[in-house]
């Protein structure tokens, strides 16, 4: 890994005011990393709140804004019509073979050094969206979850990005960072092939040759026997272009894009190499059904208040197209397994509360109808206080993956509603 040197230099901004809430200055700190010299501005902001939401309309946070220097003389990014000179975030490319710095406001540029002199190569069409970017070869060579650049406030500490070696950014390019490399990718398959126009910006997972990854289209297409369906798309990294696979909720225990997860994938599709050498990720023949399988979803509460926002996070386990007997087995693995006991019921559509401890506020096992009848039981905490649903959240965990692991035994799968 190439070694980064980061010497900081600190100075108070002359023009900024205190913090009410602190009573300090923000910082303008300046870094150095190769040829490039890094300013990180610090100023303070509103924080948007209203009064009608219980927070102070007078509250003001903490940002960063960030300059970058080439032997003296700023970076200016031209993209599009827009002139850039200040960036919302600067990242350090740790594993770059040279110095390399990812610049972004809502579109990431790559600023090198080549023959003495600085080099900026957008990544993508101008956007008003989000700086996003993913890892495709994190954990398990498999793809992290998506990240965002904004408006915050950022630390020294902050500023190298590392996690892999292939990064998306914005769904429009694939950096190489080992070589620096840029590719530009589309994930919407083209006209002309079948499911054209399929695809999304989320990688789901990433072939062993590290030459194309995965994403699921939600939009409908039109294919040669009438019917409209979503489907996959596969993007080709070295051509940038995709190709679509059929995928239709219902079919292979598909029905949201959680359930796209690399056992998932590892089932149902193989990669193969085809005539030319390139991969291709193909069906796997007499493919039986996976297991029913449950999904923990975390959510964070998020309520502003005079000092601030302030966030509970919380988790929910969710058994979809379930029963009723589906929902007692649950409770029951709960009494067996972690020693809860049963209390009465909240309302008339809840279940027994459940008490655990770690729980302080009990748990339920709730019953929700979607469309078409769909049914789902949700374990959630039912506590009235956001502290004890937070509390709750570790014991949720631990009951969701224990019952998953039933299931993936093929235990309680008659309690499932026919797909």
């Amino acid at each position: 890994m190439l070694a980064i040197a980061l010497p900081v230099h600190a100075a108070l901004l002359e023009s900024s005011q205190p913090s009410a809430e602190t009573g300090k200055s923000p910082e303008t700190v300046t870094i150095d990393h190769g040829p490039f010299r890094i300013v990180a501005q610090g100023r303070r902001i509103s924080t948007g709140t209203f009064p009608n939401q219980g927070g102070n309309p007078f509250a003001t946070m903490e940002v960063t804004g960030f300059s970058v220097y080439h032997k003296d003389k700023a970076v200016v990014v031209t993209h599009g019509d827009r002139t850039i000179a200040r960036f919302w975030r600067v990242a350090v490319l740790a594993d770059a073979p040279r110095p390399a710095l990812l610049v972004s406001t809502t579109d990431f540029h790559l600023v090198t050094e080549e023959n003495g002199a600085a080099v900026v190569r957008s990544l993508g069409r101008p956007t008003t969206d989000m700086a996003d970017y993913q890892w495709l070869d994190a954990a398990g060579g498999q793809p992290a979850p998506v990240a965002s650049f904004g408006i915050e406030k950022v630390s020294q500490q902050q500023l190298p990005l590392a996690g892999g070696r292939w990064l998306l950014l914005s769904a429009q390019a694939v950096l190489d960072v080992k070589s620096l490399r840029v590719y530009p990718v589309t994930y919407h398959v083209p006209q002309g092939r079948p499911l054209q126009g399929v695809g999304g910006p989320l990688a789901l997972a990433f072939s062993p040759g590290r030459t194309q990854y995965v994403t699921y289209g939600s939009s409908v297409t039109l294919v040669e026997n009438g019917d409209y369906v979503t489907g996959l798309s596969v993007v080709d990294i070295p051509t940038g272009v995709a190709y679509g696979l059929p995928l239709k909720p219902g079919e292979k225990r598909f029905r949201a894009m959680e359930d796209l997860t690399p056992r998932w994938f590892a089932h149902y599709y193989e990669w193969r190499n085809d005539a030319g050498g390139r991969e291709r990720l193909v069906p796997r023949t007499n493919a039986g059904p996976l297991p029913h399988a449950g999904r923990l979803e975390p959510h964070t509460i998020r309520l502003a208040g005079r000092s601030g926002t302030s966030e509970y996070p919380t988790m929910t386990y969710v058994l979809y197209q379930a029963t009723e007997r589906l929902v007692d087995a649950l409770e029951q693995f709960a009494v067996t397994r972690f020693g809860a006991t049963r209390g009465p019921r909240a309302n008339a559509y809840a279940s027994e509360r459940l008490q655990a401890q770690g729980c302080p506020g009990g748990m339920e096992a709730k019953v929700y109808l979607g469309s078409e009848n769909e049914m789902r039981v949700v374990l959630e905490a039912v506590g009235s206080g956001y502290d004890d649903r937070v509390a709750c959240a570790a014991v949720i965990e631990k009951i969701g993956r224990a019952f998953d692991g039933e299931l993936a035994r093929g235990r309680y799968q008659e309690l499932f509603a026919a797909d």
